[in-house]
Formats: structure tokens, sequence, C-alpha cells
């Protein structure tokens, strides 16, 4: 738990660190695959697709089935995943975030 929590902070500072981390954070986000874009958009509701309008969030059961998988663990162990990519995308500084520090 203690290591989830510096994490957590970890990233915070990260994202306090851009003067515009919303950029960063789309930026990192457009960077998933086509299917990890698509179930974090279903999950928090909205269509990447279509300029991130909002949409009716799903559970895990609803991203199974429409991307035909036997159980809603494994949309949540993808889901999880992709966080997980867009975080360290943001801690790393990658370049196309270097321009946006304070």
């Amino acid at each position: 738990m203690r290591e989830c929590i510096g994490r957590i902070n970890q990233f915070s500072l990260s994202c306090d660190s851009y003067a515009d981390p919303t950029v960063c954070l789309i930026t990192a986000f457009e960077a998933l695959d086509f299917r990890e874009k698509v179930m974090i958009g279903m999950r928090l509701g909205f269509d990447y697709s279509n300029d991130y309008q909002p949409t009716a969030p799903h559970k895990y059961i609803d991203l199974a089935t429409a991307f035909e998988m036997t159980a809603p663990e494994s949309a949540s162990k993808i889901c999880r995943k992709a966080y997980h990519k867009i975080a360290r995308m943001v801690m790393e500084k990658p370049d196309y975030c270097t321009g946006l520090q304070q």
C-alpha cells in the first residue's frame, strides 16, 4: 500500500511540473494502442475518436463483451495496465512534454 501511495505522489508531482499537464496526459493517452484507448474511453465515459465527447461509462463486463473476452477481470487488467502506461509516460518526462515544463 505504501508503494502505491508513493507512486501516486510521484505521479502528482510529475503532473505539477508541467505548465499544462492536460496536453501531456492526452498525448500519453494517444500513444496507447487502439484497444486500450477504446476500453479506457468506454470505462471512463468518453469517445476518444469523436473529440473526447462524453458518453455513458461502462462496467468491465460491458468492455469484456465488446471485445469478446470471457471475463470482466480481463478487461479490468487491460485498463489497469493502460493506466500504468500513461502514468509511466508522464513520469518519465518524454520529449513531447519537456517543452511544457514550468
